[in-house]
């Protein structure tokens, strides 16, 4: 599909956001930074880094202790909006492997809170390689729904998430650690103030 036709079918959709078809699979991209799978009813947030706040205090980097809470009160909005079936957390759900450990018994709740009633699966990565211990829902290296592999920048067959978690992301798209992940006909879903803009590749630039 050329750049054209894929920004053509990149359109706002009735649950908020911007939707596009990915490997024939349709998706919506919120202005949270979570993706939306109608057919699925599946709502999948990427990089939460929980407990990053706490994990940078113990080495004496004092940062705001809250951003696990914001991050829980953020993904609570998004549950609220869209009542998904299934949360699909995509790996680097914490920080650090001692992550869990450090959470407060309110965040504990929250989270319990927010997937009563649905299917939690928690992907595996390179800060969490086993998963949670004693929170809800299961781990798994992998998950496939529909043509869709684990992987808002799209080539029409692969889309990389935004970092959802409160003080996790910022990596630069057109960094060189992204160049093998994408064909070269790329488009970008920049998060807005309650919606998303569909950006050409040309129009992003460099750090």
């Amino acid at each position: 599909m050329s750049v054209a036709r894929q920004f053509d079918a990149m359109t706002a959709h009735p649950a908020g956001g911007l939707g596009v078809a990915v490997a024939g699979e349709e998706v919506v991209c919120r202005p949270s930074g979570a993706l939306w799978l109608p057919a699925h009813r599946t709502l999948i947030v990427a990089d939460l880094h929980l407990e990053k706040g706490s994990f940078y205090a113990t080495r004496g980097q004092l940062l705001p202790p809250y951003d696990t809470a914001d991050t829980l009160r953020r993904l609570g909005a998004e549950v609220a909006a869209l009542a998904p079936g299934r949360v699909v957390f995509l790996g680097d759900s914490f920080h650090d492997r001692d992550g869990e450990a450090r959470l407060a018994g309110a965040d504990v709740d929250g989270l319990g809170a927010l997937v009563r009633g649905r299917e939690l699966l928690w992907i595996t990565g390179n800060h969490d390689p086993i998963g949670p211990r004693g929170l809800p829902g299961e781990a798994a290296a992998t998950l496939g729904l529909g043509p869709l592999r684990r992987c808002f920048v799209t080539d029409g067959e692969r889309l990389i998430l935004p970092a959802f978690g409160a003080l996790a992301g910022g990596l630069n798209v057109r960094d060189a650690a992204f160049r093998t992940l994408l064909g070269m006909r790329r488009l970008a879903a920049v998060l807005g103030a309650g919606r998303v803009h569909a950006v050409g590749w040309a129009s992003l630039r460099d750090d």
